[in-house]
């Protein structure tokens, strides 16, 4: 394979990566724009043409689009790192001993109310993530399970708590 990208393999590249784009764009709340993972998975899918190599095996379209898939995960993964995981504000735990939560407001109280309402699973999610303040990483080896599901219990229990809150 020479060193240059002939314009089929860039425009087959343009397409994938376009197409990852709006499947990431519309899967993670990250601050990316269509554009910008569409550029990062062209990047990506670059790498993979200049990485590719026929001995192994795989297509040249296969690598290109698991080098663009990649690099727009990875772009993801490290905007997702650097704000903060939630803009859901939960309130402090409540004491389980007290009757009466004092000194929360209606708001708040609806809150934890909603908070209660979720399965056991997902709210000892919540509690290690914003009780405890504990990391994804660190809740996923608490509880003997991948990061992944972590994230996606947490996002679950905070679409059941904003249903429960709304409701």
């Amino acid at each position: 394979m020479d060193g240059e990208m002939s314009e089929e393999m860039l425009v087959i590249a343009t397409r994938i990566s376009k197409s990852l784009a709006k499947q990431h764009a519309g899967y993670y709340d990250a601050g990316l724009g269509f554009d910008d993972l569409k550029q990062v998975g062209l990047m990506g899918a670059i790498i993979g043409f200049r990485a590719y190599d026929p001995a192994k095996g795989a297509s040249l379209p296969t690598v290109i689009f698991t080098y663009a898939r990649n690099a727009m995960r990875y772009e993801l993964r490290q905007v997702s790192r650097e704000r903060p995981s939630s803009t859901v504000q939960m309130p402090e735990k409540l004491d389980p001993a007290t009757e009466e939560p004092e000194g929360l407001s209606p708001d708040e109280e609806r809150m934890q109310d909603a908070v209660e309402t979720l399965p056991r699973d997902l709210g000892g999610i919540i509690d290690m993530l914003f009780v405890e303040g504990i990391s994804q990483a660190d809740a996923a080896r608490r509880l003997g399970v991948s990061v992944s599901t972590v994230s996606r219990r947490k996002l679950k229990a905070l679409a059941l708590i904003e249903e429960a809150y709304e409701g």
